[in-house]
């Protein structure tokens, strides 16, 4: 009997990698092994992992004086790729590629076979335009992704020291992952406030993976290498600004890539609050967007904020296009109204872009990742289930 089921997950299994294998191989054999010319923020990013690649372990220096804005990590490794195989720009290219394939494995594979939830999930998380673009260049959201799903993932199995780990890896690529962290941190705490039994490890795990930003911010002097501020024109003053509307624009993307798509491949709709709460819903976010409409970068001179933005511009009068993006966030809040750890996820992710000198959709993608990785393990609303937690929850879970 266990044979027989042991082929069983074994052809499924091959089922979901076959057609996969097939894309991401269909990718590297029509960008001729990833070997296409610097694009776009690679033209600045490769150099930047060129300088780590000539010595296994940087200086001090080396690392307070490169000329990006996020963390070092993915830096260094894109680095070290290059000290060990000295294959160019591809190498790095196709681990980056290699990440993107694990992490939809991840998500479609549960334990070592497709559900209809994960591989659903999977498609979902392929659908995101940024997703397999971030993976096939030299950009660093795929491995900060990878590393916040991991310490999700962990969480989740109650293993909160790895969690840790993993999540101090993905501030160390990209500082919004602190998001991820900081919500897991609140939804304990609103839980434990509520009279849910927990362990203090998944309290203080959150704590000190979302404390290690500082630990950057006093080794750089401030949120990133003073070159890269000093290049962007990021002066003190923009450090402690707000950026209200690059917050709406996050939510409005989640709608778009995620609230939309869910609701389509699952088939079925997300319960809905009240008559009253959905009232109120709709007149906090319609006001915030009357103050900060999200039409535009606010302190960049780039035109569009994202694919989703430069095709509402194409078609759509800059009023239509904001009640667009009202209607997509409002959804967004909606769908995530109970206080479950998806809409901590959701609404601490959106906080922090906040602090975003740019609204951009790429911003969406390790939130997206991990949302779909909590769908494929739990089903399209499982996330909300400790929405109204008893006496009997145990810790750790979602």
């Amino acid at each position: 009997m266990s044979a027989s089921l042991a082929k069983s997950d074994i052809k499924h299994a091959a089922l979901f990698l076959v057609p996969l294998v097939l894309l991401y191989g269909g990718i590297v054999y029509w960008t001729d092994c990833l070997g296409f010319p610097l694009q776009k923020d690679e033209v600045h990013f490769w150099p930047t992992s060129l300088s780590f690649s000539e010595v296994l372990l940087p200086t001090a220096e080396q690392l307070r004086s490169y000329n990006e804005l996020n963390t070092p990590l993915p830096f260094l490794v894109f680095g070290w790729i290059e000290h060990f195989f000295h294959a160019g720009i591809s190498a790095a290219r196709f681990f980056n590629l290699s990440i993107s394939f694990a992490i939809v494995c991840m998500i479609g594979l549960r334990n070592g076979r497709p559900t209809s939830s994960s591989l659903l999930s999977a498609i979902g998380v392929l659908s995101f335009p940024y997703f397999i673009g971030a993976s096939m260049h030299l950009y660093t959201d795929i491995i900060a992704a990878f590393f916040a799903v991991l310490g999700v993932a962990a969480h989740q199995r109650r293993s909160y020291y790895l969690a840790a780990a993993f999540f101090i890896l993905g501030i160390a690529c990209r500082q919004y992952i602190l998001a991820f962290p900081a919500a897991i941190l609140a939804h304990e705490v609103f839980h434990f406030r509520r009279g849910v039994e927990m362990q203090i490890a998944a309290l203080a795990s959150p704590c000190v993976a979302a404390s290690s930003i500082f630990g950057w911010y006093i080794f750089f002097g401030g949120p990133a290498p003073e070159p890269a501020i000093r290049a962007q024109a990021i002066v003190t003053a923009d450090t402690f600004r707000a950026f209200p509307d690059h917050s709406l624009y996050f939510l409005s993307t989640v709608g778009a890539y995620f609230v939309l798509p869910e609701a389509i491949l699952f088939r079925r709709l997300p319960s809905l609050p009240s008559h009253k709460q959905t009232l109120l819903i709709v007149v906090i976010v319609a006001a915030l967007f009357l103050l900060f409409p999200p039409l535009s970068n606010t302190n960049y001179p780039i035109p569009t904020m994202g694919f989703m933005d430069k095709a509402a511009h194409l078609i759509l009068p800059d009023l239509i296009r904001l009640l667009l993006f009202l209607a997509l966030a409002l959804i967004t809040c909606i769908r995530f109204h109970r206080p479950s750890l998806t809409a901590f996820l959701v609404y601490t992710n959106a906080a922090i872009m906040i602090k975003a000198h740019i609204a951009w959709d790429k911003y969406t993608l390790p939130l997206l990742v991990v949302l779909w990785f909590l769908g494929s393990r739990n089903g399209v609303q499982a996330a909300e289930q400790r929405a109204a937690p008893g006496p009997g929850n145990t810790p750790g879970k979602n």
